[in-house]
């Protein structure tokens, strides 16, 4: 099948899409809905989100739901809540994880606990609690979650900081819930992304030529050519 004919199979499906404003995340947001997908945005920007919400409508897709939240303050009760939310609008097909945090590229001796204690709760803590809250939603549905990776060329880099680890740590959990699920649900994928047009690339390349980075929509074949492949990490290239 080719991803035109994978676009079709998502026509009524709820999917869940945090970091939706973001580059990925609403590149993603918006090629589900225009298969016909409910869409749940999520993010910290409610003006960000109304905007995508607004844009989506106007294209005639089917009403998409916001769901706002900040997950660096969340904690195991937040994620509860939004799951219960999320189940009130229907059965959850799917999760895609685009939410990501950056400082740029630093000395690890040169950084802030502060610092280090959000990028290791967004990137990798964040993702894993709200998996763990919609995993029985997501497996009734024998639906499927995938998370946004950095390629480990980059967060292997010497001043990766605390984004590096945290990637690493979130590569880690991933690919061991791939394998944990792979026979019983739902589907987890890694998605590894190239170097993306993004505000997160930007802040820690700031001298990166815009011919060396891809816009996130000539992703979206790929991603939903992923989607349908066996779970695990499979890496992203524009087509």
């Amino acid at each position: 099948m080719m991803a035109q004919d994978y676009a079709a199979s998502w026509a009524g499906k709820l999917c869940l899409v945090t970091g939706a404003t973001g580059e990925f995340g609403q590149a993603a947001a918006t090629t589900l809905a225009r298969a016909g997908a409910t869409v749940v945005l999520s993010g910290k920007s409610i003006k960000a989100l109304e905007k995508l919400y607004d844009r989506l409508r106007a294209d005639g897709c089917p009403e998409p739901a916001i769901y706002p939240i900040d997950f660096i303050g969340a904690q195991g009760p937040d994620y509860a809540q939004m799951a219960k939310a999320i189940a009130e609008l229907g059965k959850l097909d799917a999760l895609i994880w685009a939410a990501g945090l950056w400082h740029g590229m630093e000395a690890l001796a040169n950084l802030q606990p502060e610092q280090w204690f959000k990028a290791q709760h967004l990137n990798c803590t964040a993702p894993f609690l709200l998996f763990q809250a919609l995993f029985e939603p997501l497996r009734a549905q024998r639906g499927c979650a995938a998370f946004c990776l950095q390629s480990e060329a980059v967060t292997s880099l010497a001043f990766s900081g605390a984004y590096g680890a945290a990637q690493a740590g979130l590569r880690n959990w991933v690919s061991k819930a791939a394998l944990e699920n792979e026979n019983l649900m739902p589907r987890v994928y890694g998605l590894e992304l190239p170097a993306l047009k993004s505000k997160l690339r930007l802040q820690a390349f700031p001298a990166e030529a815009l011919n060396e980075v891809i816009e996130a929509r000539l992703l979206m074949p790929a991603l939903l050519t992923a989607l349908n492949r066996a779970p695990g990490l499979h890496a992203l290239k524009a087509e």
